[in-house]
């Protein structure tokens, strides 16, 4: 019944709560049951968490978004420092930054707290397959797999 329809998107949308959540999908879409290419997502140590799409269907262009704990912002890869619209994989690291992996554009570290981005220089390839944070070395490294190879990053710019 009712919580089946609530966990599943509908209604859609509905009335905004006291936070403003109107049970909206992480990427919106054109018409219910649109694929929205979810290619990752990460939890970072504030405690948001951030999604990677390759692009819906139809609908929005906005290919990253991030859940505050009370509702989803979406923003086009582009405005974040990715050079290009498609986002392969998110991951965050402990510094609280988030870490944007392209197809083709390499990988930016955007900056959340400063609206900020830098591209990770000296990858293998800009063809990026894989990103993962490895927290169990000191300091924390950034595996990056990319079509050239991969690459282990422990100071990041």
């Amino acid at each position: 019944g009712g919580a089946f329809a609530r966990a599943f998107g509908d209604p859609y949308p509905e009335a905004p709560d006291a936070n403003g959540f109107t049970n909206e999908p992480v990427f919106r879409v054109a018409r219910e049951g649109d694929s929205p290419h979810l290619t990752g997502v990460a939890v970072c140590p504030d405690g948001r968490v951030w999604f990677s799409s390759s692009g819906p269907q139809s609908g929005t262009s906005d290919t990253v978004a991030v859940w505050d704990g009370h509702r989803f912002q979406s923003f086009p890869a582009a405005s974040l420092g990715l050079g290009e619209a498609a986002v392969r994989d998110v991951a965050c690291l402990p510094d609280g930054r988030v870490a944007l992996a392209g197809y083709s554009a390499g990988v930016v570290l955007y900056d959340p707290g400063t609206g900020t981005s830098k591209p990770l220089p000296g990858l293998p390839s800009g063809a990026v397959l894989d990103l993962e944070v490895d927290r169990m070395v000191s300091p924390p490294t950034l595996h990056v797999a990319t079509a050239g190879g991969a690459a282990a990053i422990r100071l990041l710019p």
